[in-house]
């Protein structure tokens, strides 16, 4: 069976948006101002990224299409399906509020964004729907930081090069 647009947007996730990312970086013209406007974005995002992988733990980073053996109800997941693209989608607008690329880019990639994580969420609600509840687990913070080293060491190279562009 070939796989469906979802499997192949989950698969290569981190590649799809970097990219836009990277254009944002550089067209954007970031400010103290627009940072502070776009800090309760990107903290919220962060913390409830932090809180959801402290309870999914590194079955978050595969880029594996099948569905997991058990969901997750600890933490977040009480009452979010989807926390991690929640916590994704509120950074990636902070990135935007703080960066602020021109107007019509920031709103089609604000969009984008949003569709992609939509379709993404509907992805795995498909494919989990015959997964039993009932897993909880509570990573410790270096855990944490250990299964989230890429996401934070690709933020960073975010921020850089949107402070000092080539």
């Amino acid at each position: 069976m070939s796989p469906g647009l979802g499997d192949v947007l989950f698969a290569h996730r981190g590649l799809i948006l970097a990219a836009p990312g990277l254009v944002v970086a550089l067209s954007g013209s970031p400010s103290a101002a627009g940072f502070f406007g776009a800090l309760p974005f990107l903290a919220s995002g962060l913390l409830l990224r932090f809180w959801a992988v402290a309870h999914i733990g590194p079955s978050s980073r595969t880029n594996k299409t099948e569905a997991p053996t058990l969901l997750i109800r600890s933490g977040p997941y009480k009452w979010l399906r989807h926390p991690l693209y929640c916590a994704n989608y509120s950074v990636s607008l902070g990135f935007l509020l703080w960066l602020r690329p021109p107007t019509p880019l920031a709103a089609g990639l604000g969009l984008a964004t949003l569709v992609f994580y939509w379709l993404l969420s509907k992805r795995e609600t498909v494919i989990t729907s015959e997964t039993p509840f009932g897993a909880t687990r509570r990573l410790t913070t270096l855990q944490v930081m250990r299964c989230e080293r890429s996401t934070w060491l690709s933020w960073t190279a975010l921020v850089l090069v949107s402070l000092f562009p080539v």
